[in-house]
């Protein structure tokens, strides 16, 4: 069997902190179920917005992250699966890509733990947890 290359044993590390990553955003969707006991206040209604308007920033420096490394680096890696280079961007714009969608989820966690509604909460939840879903890291790498 041939060892693998720089890319594929990238891609391996990649998606085990993936699975790792999307484990606990669904985690963190059960945690307030456990802890959360009898009812809470709801915060202000600005509050949420503020929320909201946080965590904007976070899906755009994933999508700048995904553009700006991941995408070249995938096309260099399919050129040649043994740059190293190339295998550190991809690593790390799939890794910074994939954190800011867990910090949005952690907002949805935060403010149902103030008191934000299950439905209001559901938006950071649903939208994390989806870009975490369709950004799940892949290389179309050459047959070894």
């Amino acid at each position: 069997m041939p060892d693998p290359s720089l890319a594929q044993k990238t891609l391996r590390i990649m998606r085990v902190l993936h699975a790792a990553l999307l484990l606990a955003a669904v985690l963190y969707v059960l945690l307030p179920l456990l802890v959360i006991k009898g009812a809470m206040h709801p915060p202000d209604a600005v509050i949420p917005l503020a929320f909201g308007m946080s965590a904007l920033p976070a899906l755009g420096v994933a999508l700048f992250y995904r553009r700006r490394f991941v995408q070249p680096a995938s096309e260099a890696l399919c050129a040649n699966p043994d740059d190293a280079a190339a295998a550190g961007r991809w690593r790390q714009g799939v890794l910074i890509s994939l954190v800011c969608c867990e910090s949005v989820v952690l907002f949805g966690l935060a403010l149902r733990f103030i008191g934000g509604s299950w439905n209001l909460c559901a938006i950071f939840y649903v939208v994390g947890i989806f870009l975490m879903l369709a950004w799940v890291p892949r290389l179309e790498l050459p047959p070894t």
